[in-house]
């Protein structure tokens, strides 16, 4: 525990260690090694939500222009059809398919769940051109194929230092998410249990943000210019008339619309209000 609580590291590193522990002693006591699993009573470590950080523009040109024909396919699976790095070495030939729509691909996802993903023209002719003979379309040593480790290290060496494989499929989930404002089929093509994790894949632009600030002020706020602005005129306002004593109330500052044709009437107000009549009765 003390491995844990007094080291500076950070919350991500921490819960890491504490899951390597507990499947480390879970290995022992069901190998006799160990009587219990001192390591699961260790607190569970709360890290945030990663930030979504999606592969710029400069950072895929720049993958696109190192990568040999078979790095290059491998990439743009992953950043133009959303496929995991796992999904990426399981590929096969006979997975391309075709329907009313167009070209798809059938993806080979966790837990042994499929998808079909649509492929656009361009990412289908390097399929084709690389799919040249039958089962996997990069085959190696493990089952066959390539391992998922060694199709994300191949990429990831091809990008800037501090970007991975992994950042391509986050490039295409928010580039989906912001052509289509859909993420429900976002979820979809990346084959996400939950949207709630979709969610993490989608950055939203600052200039997205700004537009919705934009919108609220446009129906909120009344129109203005900037002070210092003389070319604009600023609307005259006239102050309120006083209020006439015994007068009826009426909207705009208590004085009834004038009649039209109407003579105007000046009221003297040192005589106003008249002197009451006397109804006494005399005699």
């Amino acid at each position: 525990m003390k491995l844990c609580s007094e080291r500076p590291w950070s919350s991500e590193h921490r819960k890491s260690v504490r899951v390597s522990l507990v499947s480390f002693y879970d290995w022992a006591v069901q190998n006799g090694v160990a009587q219990d699993n001192p390591a699961a009573r260790l607190p569970k470590v709360k890290t945030p939500p990663p930030a979504p950080r999606p592969a710029p523009d400069d950072v895929w040109l720049e993958l696109l222009a190192a990568a040999a024909p078979r790095e290059r396919l491998m990439a743009r699976l992953a950043a133009e059809a959303g496929l995991r790095r796992s999904e990426v070495a399981v590929v096969r030939a006979d997975d391309l398919i075709r329907d009313l729509h167009g070209w798809s691909l059938i993806v080979h996802g966790k837990g042994g769940k499929q998808r079909v993903v649509p492929l656009n023209d361009g990412l289908v002719a390097e399929f084709r051109a690389a799919a040249t003979r039958r089962g996997y379309l990069f085959p190696g040593q493990i089952d066959g194929h390539l391992s998922a480790q060694w199709v994300g290290i191949v990429i990831s060496k091809l990008m800037p230092r501090g970007w991975s494989m992994h950042k391509l499929r986050h490039r295409f989930a928010t580039l989906g998410y912001s052509g289509t404002g859909n993420l429900r089929a976002v979820q979809e093509a990346l084959g996400h249990a939950s949207v709630a994790t979709t969610q993490l894949y989608t950055a939203v632009s600052t200039r997205e943000v700004r537009s919705v600030a934009v919108a609220a002020s446009d129906r909120v706020a009344p129109p203005m210019r900037a002070p210092d602005d003389p070319t604009v005129p600023l609307r005259a306002t006239r102050p309120a008339p006083p209020a006439v004593r015994g007068a009826v109330a009426h909207p705009g500052h208590g004085q009834p619309p004038a009649a039209a044709g109407r003579p105007s009437i000046q009221i003297d107000r040192l005589s106003w209000p008249p002197a009451k009549p006397d109804h006494r009765l005399t005699g």
